[in-house]
């Protein structure tokens, strides 16, 4: 995951996989299928008012319905 601040916004890249099928999200009993994810909250190497900042990410689909 890559996170940067331009301006105003904060940019995050999250990297995911489009070659595999999606994996099932853990905690979510199937109900969704993960595609990245940044496991948790990081502390990124960019400061705001003099604090850390921290991103968690994650990016999902739902699953095709029967």
């Amino acid at each position: 995951m890559k996170v940067e601040l331009k301006g105003n916004n904060l940019i995050i890249t999250l990297p995911v996989d489009t070659k595999n099928p999606p994996r099932s999200g853990k905690d979510q009993d199937g109900k969704t299928l993960m595609l990245g994810c940044s496991r948790g909250p990081k502390e990124q190497d960019i400061k705001v008012k003099g604090q850390s900042v921290y991103v968690n990410a994650m990016a999902y689909i739902y699953p095709p319905r029967d």
